[in-house]
């Protein structure tokens, strides 16, 4: 087989990172690939070597993995942290906490004085010793800039849980965030999507009008519509989602009937291996959702 031209192939390298070597490194550097995804399997050897069932794979995986996060290459983990291998299919709790950025070594201090474990080094990624829970640290939303951050923080409200004082974000910021998370960084609408979003909309009624306004302002409009679409064509009841609200979010220009047919045909009910971060498009993922994204990747024909 003749090695890809950059004119002819856009290649993407699908791996579990357990056979990189310096050499391998060096040649891919030479011509590097669009993407490489490295599937993490577990974030521990024994259940990591079960699922593989080849002895020392993870030792492998984990040499591989530093070889190619100081190559400087465009890589994607891939991990299933919602399953926990060593028990079979049982659930694994799942958290994201929104925090901010000079309180994350404290809270890896406490963390780790606690019994968590940090999946990968760098990653603010915890799973507590028991496997039982799983954190993911968060210190800025993909789709905000600077200044949509800090009104964020400025509408969550306090509340004391417990002992503690904590930030909970407003309904409406909280119901865009876990559609975005689903449509655009996972790809897919997962029963829990529906679930949460039925019960958060039960709960505290959204104010349509200003996540609507919201999602427009982040680039978020079509993964929005998308969203709400499928939830209300999975809801028995059917949710009140008014119709200028939706009208609003509808595709109106070209690039944008374009972005909503591929998320139609992509992101559904049913999971389709390997394609993570597809809205990114690009070899920073966080770039998904930025201001201008959209309008870089789908250019209107008067730009």
């Amino acid at each position: 087989m003749k090695p890809p031209t950059p004119k002819a192939s856009l290649l993407q390298l699908y791996t579990n990172g357990s056979l990189f070597t310096k050499a391998t490194i060096e040649r891919l550097r030479q011509m590097p690939p669009f993407t490489i995804d490295i599937s993490c399997h577990s974030v521990t050897e024994e259940p990591f070597d079960w699922f593989t069932q080849v002895p020392e794979s993870f030792r492998a995986f984990v040499r591989g993995l530093e070889l190619l996060r100081n190559s400087g290459l465009p890589l994607t983990l891939k991990t299933k942290k919602a399953m926990n291998w060593r028990r079979g299919t049982r659930t694994l709790p799942d958290r994201d906490l929104l925090v901010h950025g000079q309180d994350l070594p404290a809270i890896h201090r406490l963390l780790i004085e606690a019994g968590f474990i940090q999946q990968i080094d760098g990653n603010p990624t915890y799973v507590s010793s028991q496997s039982t829970l799983a954190l993911d640290l968060l210190s800025e939303l993909w789709y905000l800039d600077e200044e949509g951050l800090v009104a964020l923080w400025r509408r969550a409200r306090t509340r004391l849980l417990r002992r503690l004082t904590v930030k909970q974000l407003i309904s409406d910021d909280l119901l865009l965030y876990l559609t975005a998370y689903s449509v655009v960084h996972r790809e897919h609408l997962s029963p829990s999507f529906f679930t949460d979003l039925l019960l958060l909309i039960e709960k505290e009624p959204p104010h349509w009008l200003t996540i609507a306004e919201e999602a427009i302002r982040c680039h978020l409009k079509i993964p929005l519509y998308n969203g709400l679409r499928q939830l209300a064509r999975s809801n028995s009841t059917r949710i009140d989602i008014p119709s200028a609200v939706m009208q609003q979010l509808a595709p109106a220009t070209l690039s944008e009937h374009v972005l909503e047919c591929l998320f139609r045909r992509l992101v559904t009910t049913q999971s389709v291996p390997e394609l993570g971060h597809f809205y990114s498009g690009s070899r920073n993922h966080q770039d998904a959702g930025r201001p201008g994204f959209a309008a870089r990747s789908f250019p209107h024909r008067s730009s």
